[in-house]
């Protein structure tokens, strides 16, 4: 129990990689890099060396540029970001090979489908003949409304 309390009650104090980068999460990529320009001139610390927090600043920004600009994983973010658990993200991406599996909520998995399509003119892999003949010949849906309602 006290895994669950740790994941979804640990206070996330980690800052939002959107709200770094000052866009949202509408935002396309060519946005994101521009956004990422603009700060990284002025947080750079070679331009700070006053400064001691711009090395960190910058840290988180080229951070979150690298996370946001990569769609695969900006995909994770937006699921970590929208999963309501209050873990860091870095812990989250640490522990996603084990949690995938609990996480089944979260992300749905694509099938191809069985059946190859059927070509005009060919046999299907569908049913037979006789029980697609069966359709055809089920009376109307009003004799069954009649049915149903007992006027027949």
């Amino acid at each position: 129990m006290d895994v669950f309390k740790q994941i979804f009650s640990e206070d996330n104090n980690t800052e939002d990689y959107y709200d770094v980068l000052g866009c949202n999460e509408l935002s396309n990529t060519n946005q994101i890099l521009t956004e990422y320009r603009i700060k990284a001139k002025l947080l750079h610390p070679d331009k700070n060396k006053g400064n001691s927090n711009s090395s960190l600043e910058f840290a988180k920004l080229q951070k979150a540029k690298e996370v946001l600009a990569d769609p695969t994983l900006r995909k994770e973010y937006d699921l970590w970001r929208n999963s309501g658990l209050k873990i860091p993200y870095e812990r989250w991406k640490s522990m996603q090979g084990r949690t995938r599996m609990t996480m089944h909520w979260v992300q749905k998995v694509k099938h191809d489908p069985m059946l190859e399509p059927a070509e005009n003119g060919s046999e299907s892999a569908g049913p037979s003949n006789s029980a697609s003949s069966s359709v055809s010949n089920r009376p109307s849906d009003d004799i069954l409304k009649q049915f149903r309602a007992y006027e027949i």
